[in-house]
């Protein structure tokens, strides 16, 4: 009962700095120690609330308000621990919005662009005063496409590939120029592996080979295209830079392509 009874008085005088209310306590401990065993705390010195506000009144002590009265209510070793806990959380949140803000910068960073080269098919026409280039697609006939793209931005990145869905009308081998800070290096030209390209580095990539037969178009039916799609990959983030062409290019085929065929060169 002794225990609890301290326990309320001292719930009662929350609101005084933590050191006074650590001497009126221990004045309340003195005073029940000397009372003999067996006493009722409540039916000696009163209820906790009204004892506690006797102690108060008795050694003329009043809470202190707003944010300095809230700080001295707690022990300096509570208060340390607490900015201990506080900086450790800024440190935590500062860490994670970092990575965070990293994050997003490399999900988001794409720095690949169109050089100022750029071969269409041979054969390719223009659409009569529209923006763009067709071509008939006659299977077997040679076909060769090729885009100069530049790093335009401060940082490297690793080039994949090109990334084209496998029912384009052509069958065709990528290659590549070598990397160079002097645009229109197109020779010599040798098999596509991923490289990288640094800042300000051009690149000239094509694609050559020969049209083919397994889209499953009609006769008169065809599709166009306004980009060119190169995979690549920055940091552990990978993705494909959508490089639009300086013009689009159609494709219209002049036989019925059935799907799943087999190449031209296998008839």
């Amino acid at each position: 009962m002794t225990r609890e009874y301290v326990t309320e008085v001292a719930q009662s005088l929350k609101d005084l700095r933590w050191n006074q209310r650590r001497d009126l306590v221990a004045d309340l401990r003195q005073n029940l120690a000397e009372l003999p065993a067996g006493t009722d705390a409540v039916a000696r010195l009163g209820a906790p609330e009204e004892y506690a506000a006797e102690l108060r009144a008795a050694a003329g002590l009043a809470p202190e308000r707003g944010p300095l009265g809230f700080v001295r209510r707690f022990r300096p070793r509570s208060l340390a621990l607490i900015g201990a806990l506080a900086v450790a959380a800024a440190l935590l949140t500062a860490v994670l919005l970092i990575r965070y803000e990293r994050q997003q910068f490399v999900q988001n960073y794409q720095p690949l662009r169109h050089g100022n080269l750029a071969r269409y098919p041979d054969h390719a026409r223009g659409l009569g005063g529209l923006d763009g280039q067709s071509v008939d697609v006659h299977v077997g006939r040679p076909f060769q496409f090729g885009l100069e793209i530049v790093n335009a931005g401060r940082y490297l990145v690793r080039v994949l590939g090109l990334s084209y869905p496998r029912i384009e009308p052509w069958h065709a081998q990528l290659s590549m120029g070598p990397p160079s800070t002097i645009e229109g290096t197109q020779t010599p030209l040798r098999a596509f592996h991923p490289f990288d390209l640094g800042p300000g580095q051009y690149v000239w990539l094509s694609l050559k080979g020969v049209y083919w037969c397994t889209t499953g178009w009609s006769k008169g039916v065809g599709t166009s295209i306004d980009e060119f799609p190169v995979r690549y990959r920055f940091h552990s983030h990978w993705a494909i830079a959508r490089i639009p062409l300086p013009e689009p290019l159609g494709f219209t085929m002049t036989e019925n392509c059935p799907s799943g065929g087999v190449p031209w060169t296998k008839r």
